[in-house]
């Protein structure tokens, strides 16, 4: 999926920035793996590159790739090496559910606090 200049500014600006709302609020998750400058970063690579927690956790629970490259050739992963950035990528990536599947099943690290 091709993002128009102004959302991929957007969503640069936001992972850059830890701007948690304004990315969920703009996230298009078919356009989650979309490089958003010209050397080939996608949101992850540069939440990652940023050290920017709650965005990276966001990402990788919208089940961002972790593996694509940039143009250096890099991972995600590798624009860091922040051992509490390193143990976000540890963390296994539970499956899309099935479509016939009707209820909800998250550990605790995939769970948003809800504030009572």
């Amino acid at each position: 999926m091709m993002l128009d200049t102004q959302t991929k500014k957007l969503l640069y600006d936001a992972c850059c920035n830890n701007d948690w709302t304004t990315l969920r609020e703009n996230l298009i998750i078919s356009g989650i793996d979309t490089p958003l400058d010209d050397q080939g970063n996608t949101a992850l690579h540069l939440a990652t590159r940023y050290a920017q927690l709650d965005i990276i956790r966001l990402l990788l629970r919208y089940h961002a790739c972790r593996t694509v490259v940039n143009n250096e050739g890099k991972i995600p992963e590798q624009m860091t090496s922040d051992d509490k950035i390193i143990k976000l990528y540890q963390i296994p990536v539970r499956a899309l559910p099935n479509a016939t599947e009707d209820h909800f099943v998250a550990s605790q690290l995939e769970v948003e606090p809800i504030e009572w």
